[in-house]
């Protein structure tokens, strides 16, 4: 389709919502709309390459036992 095409469509689809007074139609519509809206991308994806590494830097300090509970920390900072 044209863009020309595409906003007539859009006219003609908002012309005919706003019609609408079936109430259950209404909702399936804002549903469809939602769903078009949610995106399926992992969050790990909208990292940079650094935060990645620190991260990966941090499960590797875990698996070689290189952490302290908070209130070792907390002390620590306190001195």
């Amino acid at each position: 389709m044209s863009s020309v095409q595409n906003s007539v469509l859009k006219e003609e689809l908002v012309e005919w919502i706003e019609t609408i007074e079936d109430e259950q139609l209404l909702y399936f519509l804002n549903a469809l709309r939602q769903k078009g809206q949610t995106t399926q991308t992992d969050w790990w994806d909208g990292l940079s390459e650094d935060e990645k590494e620190n991260i990966r830097l941090g499960l590797q300090d875990l698996k070689d036992g290189r952490v302290m509970d908070s209130s070792a920390f907390w002390q620590k900072l306190g001195n």
